[in-house]
Order: C-alpha cells, then structure tokens, then sequence
C-alpha cells in the first residue's frame, strides 16, 4: 500500500463517500435524474480508482459493480426504484464499514460477497434487459469518423507520395481499465514508435473518463493491415481494435472552416504525442506500452489521488529522438507537419517537463515561444495536518499569555516610574497586542469548519429512521454555512445525533395519529446552526406532540427517580426538565431507536463539558426545540477573573448571565436556602468558599459582589470577594496526573506568571445550589 498516500486517500474517499449518500437521497426524492447519475456514478468511479491504485481490492471490486449498474441505469437499461436504492444503500454502508477499517489498521470486517453478487444480478429478471442491451461484441468501436481538412488532407496526400500507407486505427479501452486517460496516452505513444499519428479523435487529454473509452487514430506508417493489426491487438487493456485503410474519398478537402479546426487539433495531438511518447520512455518500454500501475507509478510525486484515482502521466523522462521515415527527415512534408515536427525536432524535444499539453506550441509559430507558455495553474488550498493546526494554535495561546504579561509588565512599571521608556514599553505592548490579536484570529480560522460537514450525515440517517418506525419525516436543514470550530463539529456530532433519534422517536407522531389531531400526516424536523452574540447557536426543532409535564411526573415517579414530595412542588419547567435526569426515558418499550433511559442526561453533560448550554422550549401538541449554545472554539475563551481568599479564579463569560452588588440585607433565606430577588426571578445564592474549602473573611464593603451564572434556564448567584475584570484566557489542560477534578474545567496562566483555575459552571450549579450564605 502506498503509505504516504494513505491520508490523501482517506480525505477523498470520506468526500466522496458524503457525495454518494446526498446523491442516492436526490435518487429516492426527486427520481431518475441525468445530472445524480452522472454524479453517483463518478462518485464511484472515483473510489474505483483510488482504491485499486492504493491496495484496496474489496472495495475496488463493490465500487466497480456499483459503478457497472450506475452505467446501465444512466444508458436507460434499468430504471430507479426502491429496491434499487436499497441497495445501492446497502453499497454504501459496506464501503464506510471498509472504510472503518482502514482507518482503524483492522482486517477487512465486511463481506462484500452478498452484495457483490446482488449488484451483478439486479435486474435480470427483467426479460426485456438482455435484448435491449447493445451486444458489446456486435457495435464498432467508433461511432463515426471525422472528414478531413484541407491541412490534414494535404499533408495525408504527402504521406502518400513517400510510400507510407494510411490506416484509420478503431480501438475501445477495456471497461475494466482503472486509468482511460494513462492508458490513452500509452496507446497514442506506441502508435507514435511505430509511425505517425497524424489525427486523434478525441485527444487523449480529452478522453472521458466514465464514457466508452473510444478512441479513432489517422495512422501513417510502413506497415501492412496485418502487422497493424496484429501490434493494435496486442495492446494492454484494449477490448478490441479495428484497422481499416484510408479511402481515397475520405481524403477529399472538406472546407476551410475545418482546416482551422483540425489544424488545431493537429497541433494538440502534436503535443500529446511528445508527452505520451515521453512518459513511455520514462517507465521503460516493453513494445512502447505501460500497465496502468505502472504508469500511476512513474508520475512519482506528481501522482495525486485525483477524479480519478491517479494524475494523468506527465513528460518524465529524457527527450525522445526518434529516427524519421526514409526521405521524411528535413523534407517539406516534415517541416509542414505539426504532429511529425513535434515528435522529432529539438525544439520540441527540449520544451519544458511541466508544461502540459495544450500549453505547447504549434510549429507554425517559433519554436522559442514554448519557454513562454503559460504555467499550469496553481491550487488555491493546501491540505495540513490537524495536528500542526493544533501545535500552530497552542503556540499561539503562549503568545496571549506573554502578551498579558508584557501588559503586566507595563503597568508596574508606569507606577513606578515616568520617563520615555515605560512609554516605548506602552507602545510595543499595543504594537503586540494587534499582531498578536490578528495572528490568532487567522490561526482560529484555519481551524474553522462550515457545520454542512455535520449535517450532512443527517438526511440518511433521518430516512433509515422514518423507514424503520413508519414515520413520514421531513428534514429542513438551514444555516449550513455557519463556522465552527473543527474540534466543537467533532465534539457535538454524538449530542445532536441523540436529539435528533429522541425527535423522530418521541416527539413527531405517526401518520394516523398526526392526521386525527388536525397535522398532515408527515413531521417537519428542522435543524439549524446561527451565529449569535460571539456563539453559534444550534436550533434542533420538531412539530410532534411536545412533552406532556404530567406524563414526565408520572413516569420519573415510576422509576424512582423523584419522590411524591419533590412531584409536588415542581413546576412545568421543572418537570419537563426531568428528560435530563439519568435513567429517565418516557419510552414504553426498548427499541433500536430509544427507551433504555440513557442519552439525554448525556447530551447535556457533553454539552457542558464544551463550555456550552442546552436549553428546552416545548408546547403540548405543538412541538419541542432544544436550543444548543456553543463557544466558538475550545481553545481561548474569555473569562471573568474573581477573588477568593486572595486566589484568583476564572469564570467563563459564556456562562455569565449578568454581575451585581447587592446589600447583605437583600439576601434572604427560603427553606433554608439562600436568595435573592432580582426582577422578580428568585435566585439561589452560594458562596463559591464553601464549595473549594476557602477559608472565608467577613466583606470589608457594604455590598456584596454576586455572579449570575446560569445553565438552561437554571440560575445561580455566585458570591465572590472581588472582581477584577475580563480577559482572554488560553485553556490549559490539568493533566494526567492531577487528572479530572469536579468544578474545575482547566487552568490558564496570568500575566503575572501565576496559575489560576478556570471553574466548570454546570458542576458548581449541580452542588453549590443548596448551600446557604447566610450565618
């Protein structure tokens, strides 16, 4: 296997593994459509290639079937239908299993087998198939053959007059040919050892790769039929080959409009020529012809895993000096002839490797004009390693934290003296801070991803659902443009795949029932991503039935999860609530989907982990909305710095709902809780001492400084010595050793070379909420 390729590999084949799934979708929802066909069956061709060139026979051979059936749909010899897309289905999540598989460095745990021999034999039942099919052995090679111009016509009568015999060569590439284009340029450059080429039909550069594989040469040469014959039969992955003589009618001038024509489309078969000839002679010659292996290999590091597998073969190797036919070397008809000057000439032998094709110059112009060709055009993108991404980032995250303390720094350093340097100092410090502040913006939008890479994984998994609890399910998907951090898109694939099973499950009835309560018989799932207020915001929406507070009550009470006390005094917000709880499920049965009381209570501390909020909106009969907040990135956020005991700690801003100063008498004690009433909302109170065993002192002022922190719709009121102010805080991981500490989501480095502790809000709100501040 080819290692260094093996990562570019992987990224192609997920691409087009994604472009599979959202084509066999379009299938099954719009029908029979040229334009997905054409899509899927490229899609497939592309794997084909790759993976042959990579080792991968397995799923070489399932994508070759696949794209055998494509072929016949596209050609109108099956027609869509459900069981077409079952399996064309079951196709795909065999390949993502092999794929699986590959990444993990595992065996192969797919049989391909089963639906090899299913893709071969759809439709054979169909009595009609085998006669409407075209009988491959029975249709010519080439449709139709092009009349020449008045150049080419000219320049076939010279060919004549020397003695060489003209031959139309009909040849078909073998389907199974993995590389049409490579094994194209091989054919055009064993005609070229043996003669001349004088026209191609269509250029090897221009070969489709999903078409036919029909290729149609002029050929000029001294050989019999025969020997023609034989030769063109003897080349590798050729189904057949045809060699016909050149009528004298078909030699007649067929106007000037087609002589500007062909004569730039000799010009280009000119230049093929040199490059195929080229090739052939950089990977050695057995009769001038290459495997397609071999030819991948000969690119070296040219060779990409492209549409097609393999890029296509390139000028390699020294510059070919062929002897010219007797009489043709400085005659006239060599000098007037662009495909037999650009095949023998210095000029042309010595134009550029890297130039492609078309870029070379016909020999009616000077031959010094080929150095100026234009270059081939470059890639616009690269592709880097997410861990230099990583690395990249946590260099800058030391960046901020000396920026910090350079501030520091500064400031000291302004209180204790007042010359010009401290004043230089000041203006370096906000020098830094402006490079240091763009440079980590870029970095942090390298690292961004549009959320569409997520969603997509969606519509399938929606239909696989609605199909499998006889649903009828509408997805709506918007916002897909919206950035998020790639590792967030990583972190929250498994929440939004939980809400989204709970939705199709729990939330939007069936049909019957739907059409009995006034709905149309189909449900509308919507998600949606949004940037709100630095966040981005993912809306997760169904129009089902909504959750029924009453029913959560009973069936929490029925687990034992709360008691008849605590039913009681709950209001809805707190009973709906309840799905959070672990081991809640208000599923009467365990099915596939959902109903064995985990997943919810997960998706909600994954979420927090993240920095992030999950809250939940819902009306009975009308549906529910769950409402994800995210930071944009994990990596630096900004935070709150307060004291405590003379410690310094971090709180996230994102989960700062608002700051406020109230009166020791403002704080009152409900059932033994502390609170206070700020806009009519009551607030429980704590102090964060309590809760990280600080010792605590009296507040020298008169007010009290409070955080509002909240999560969901849950508040908390967090008391604090001081505040000292907001900055941005680079996120430090605790470590292995220390390991994970309850309350505690990280540390950070202060500009003062200290290290202070950044808090995870969720776990204080789950344990500090009942502890009283008063005395």
């Amino acid at each position: 296997m080819l290692s260094e390729y093996r990562e570019i590999f992987l990224e192609e084949l997920e691409e087009q593994l994604q472009v599979m799934d959202g084509e066999i979708l379009k299938l099954e929802q719009s029908g029979e459509s040229g334009t997905v066909i054409q899509s899927l069956f490229r899609a497939a061709h592309t794997i084909k290639g790759s993976s042959a060139a990579m080792g991968f026979e397995e799923m070489k051979q399932l994508t070759h079937e696949m794209e055998h059936l494509l072929d016949r749909v596209r050609s109108g010899q099956l027609a869509v239908s459900g069981a077409l897309i079952d399996l064309l289905f079951t196709a795909l999540d065999i390949l993502k299993q092999l794929k699986r598989d590959i990444v993990g460095g595992e065996p192969s745990s797919a049989d391909i087998s089963e639906c090899v021999r299913a893709l071969r034999s759809f439709g054979s039942e169909d009595p009609g198939l085998d006669g409407d099919r075209p009988d491959a052995e029975g249709m010519p090679a080439h449709r139709g053959k092009p009349s020449l111009s008045l150049d080419l016509g000219l320049r076939v009568q010279e060919r004549m007059e020397l003695g060489q015999k003209l031959f139309w060569v009909d040849i078909r590439i073998a389907s199974e040919c993995l590389i049409r284009g490579a094994r194209a340029y091989v054919i055009h450059s064993a005609l070229n050892e043996h003669g001349d080429v004088l026209l191609a039909d269509p250029e090897p550069e221009g070969l489709d790769e999903e078409g036919p594989g029909d290729l149609l040469f002029l050929y000029a040469g001294n050989q019999s039929r025969e020997e023609l014959q034989a030769f063109a039969d003897g080349l590798m992955e050729v189904e057949r080959a045809v060699v016909g003589p050149l009528a004298q009618e078909e030699a007649a001038v067929s106007g000037a409009g087609a002589a500007e024509r062909d004569a730039a489309g000799a010009g280009n078969s000119a230049a093929a020529g040199v490059n195929a000839a080229d090739a052939a002679d950089a990977g050695g010659r057995a009769g001038g012809v290459m495997s397609a292996e071999e030819s991948a290999g000969h690119t070296g590091s040219t060779a990409g895993v492209g549409d097609s597998g393999v890029a296509a073969v390139n000028t390699a190797g020294p510059a070919r000096s062929a002897a010219a036919p007797a009489g043709a070397a400085g005659g006239p008809a060599a000098a007037a002839d662009p495909a037999w000057s650009a095949g023998s000439t210095p000029a042309a032998a010595d134009a550029p490797p890297h130039a492609p094709p078309h870029a070379t110059a016909p020999a009616s112009q000077p031959a010094a004009e080929d150095a100026s060709a234009p270059a081939k055009a470059k890639s616009p993108t690269i592709r880097v390693s997410v861990e230099r991404l990583e690395h990249l980032m946590n260099l800058v995250g030391e960046l901020v934290i000396d920026q910090t303390r350079i501030h520091q720094v500064e400031r000291t350093q302004r209180r204790r003296f007042a010359d010009e340097t401290v004043d230089e100092l000041g203006d370096i410090a906000d020098h830094l801070s402006r490079i240091i502040g763009d440079l980590q913006e870029s970095v942090m939008k390298t690292r961004m991803l549009p959320i569409e890479q997520l969603f997509n994984r969606f519509p399938r998994m929606i239909r696989d659902l609605s199909r499998m609890l006889g649903k009828e399910i509408e997805l709506v998907l918007e916002g897909k443009d919206t950035e998020l951090d790639r590792t967030l898109i990583e972190e929250i694939a498994d929440p939004l795949i939980h809400l989204i099973r709970n939705a199709v499950d729990h939330g939007i009835e069936k049909p019957e029932v739907r059409t009995l309560s006034g709905k149309s018989s189909g449900g509308v799932l919507t998600i949606r991503a949004a940037h709100e207020d630095n966040q981005v915001v993912i809306y997760v929406q169904d129009d089902g039935a909504g959750i029924d507070p009453a029913r959560m009550i009973r069936s929490a009470l029925e687990k034992g999860i709360i008691t008849r006390e605590e039913a009681g005094q709950m209001s809805e917000r707190e009973a709906v609530e309840l799905i959070f709880r672990p081991g809640f499920s208000t599923a009467s049965t365990v099915s596939d989907v959902s109903g064995r009381g985990v997943g919810m209570d997960i998706v909600r501390s994954h979420i927090e982990k993240l920095n992030g909020l999950i809250d939940i909106e819902t009306r009975l009969g009308q549906g529910t909305c769950f409402k994800i907040k995210l930071p944009l990135t994990l990596a630096i956020i900004v935070g709150l710095q307060v004291k405590l005991g003379g410690r310094t700690f971090i709180v996230p801003m994102s989960n700062i709902a608002e700051i406020v100063r109230v009166n020791p008498d403002e704080i009152r004690s409900i059932q033994g809780q502390s609170v206070i009433v700020l806009r009519n909302q009551v607030i429980p109170v704590a102090r964060l001492h309590d809760y990280l065993q600080i010792p605590y002192t009296a507040y020298p002022g008169s007010h009290i400084p409070l955080v509002i922190v909240g999560s969901a719709e849950k508040r908390l009121a967090l008391a604090v010595d001081e505040l000292i102010g907001n900055q941005e805080i680079v996120i430090k991981s605790l470590g292995p050793f220390i390991g994970k500490v309850d309350g505690i989501a990280g540390a950070t480095i202060l500009g003062d070379g200290n290290v202070a502790l950044i808090l995870e809000i969720a776990s204080i709100i789950g344990r500090a909420g009942g502890q009283s501040l008063l005395p």
